[in-house]
């Protein structure tokens, strides 16, 4: 059993996909490198991602998309405590 931890800052990242209007998403270098160590690691191996999260509305929504990320990967054993994420005060 292994663990490994990415830290860094995830990105709002809005995309048009034609119809013009804009989506957001959350994604960035650290993010992915955590999303993909996730998939091709182990079940037994601890993938942490860490992370400042700020207080403001938009942070929250990134926090939420992280969160539901961390829940609905379970199927594809992401391992509890995907998301290691402290709020801004």
């Amino acid at each position: 059993m292994g663990s490994f931890l990415s830290i860094g800052e995830c990105m709002i990242e809005m995309a048009n996909p034609g119809n013009g209007r804009y989506t957001r998403g959350v994604a960035g270098d650290t993010l992915n490198t955590a999303w993909y160590a996730r998939h091709l690691f182990p079940a037994d191996w601890s993938v942490v991602y860490g992370t400042w999260i700020g207080t403001d509305h938009v942070s929250q929504d990134v926090l939420a998309a992280l969160a539901v990320v961390n829940t609905t990967a379970a199927g594809d054993s992401f391992a509890a405590g995907f998301l290691a994420a402290r709020a801004r005060t």
